[in-house]
């Protein structure tokens, strides 16, 4: 009788051994997820910034109003991801103080394809509804525009491409 009791008591030690063990491991998992969801919007953040730097790069090189139409599409989409993210949830307002002056650029875009009625190519009346991230971040957070002079040379110079 004694060594069933023993055997049980050892039953249990190891039972609660496994769930205590168990509970540190799940503990331990979830936070190399957070940490890795957090690293993966921290390199989408830094691979953003670096598709801009290459965009801006490439306005030296437009040519034809086909391709300075290509160059802002590009810029907005990237800013439209970074907004969506920050949407969501997933990027800190702060995060997105690397690219404020982006996203100041972005506005005087959307607002340079409107008044070149560029957004009837792709059906939809204006870039605040193709780009609604963007419209929505904007709102939120009272961006403003940035001036004339501070918007990619291209679309500076776009009616005599």
């Amino acid at each position: 009788m004694e060594s069933s009791l023993l055997l049980s008591i050892a039953g249990i030690i190891i039972a609660l051994g496994t769930a205590i063990g168990l509970g540190i491991e799940t503990w331990y998992l979830k936070r190399q997820l957070k940490q890795a969801k957090d690293n993966q919007y921290d390199e989408t953040l830094r691979k953003c910034m670096s598709d801009l730097y290459q965009v801006y790069r490439t306005d030296f090189d437009v040519e034809t109003k086909a391709e300075c139409e290509l160059l802002a599409t590009r810029v907005l989409d990237i800013l439209a991801i970074l907004a969506h993210l920050n949407l969501e949830g997933k990027l800190d307002k702060k995060m997105l103080e690397f690219v404020k002056f982006d996203l100041e650029i972005g506005k005087g875009i959307m607002e340079w394809f409107d008044e070149e009625k560029l957004g009837e190519k792709y059906d939809p009346s204006s870039s605040e509804e193709i780009w609604s991230n963007l419209t929505r971040y904007f709102k939120k957070y009272k961006i403003k525009t940035c001036k004339q002079d501070a918007l990619p040379d291209c679309i500076k110079k776009f009616k005599k491409l």
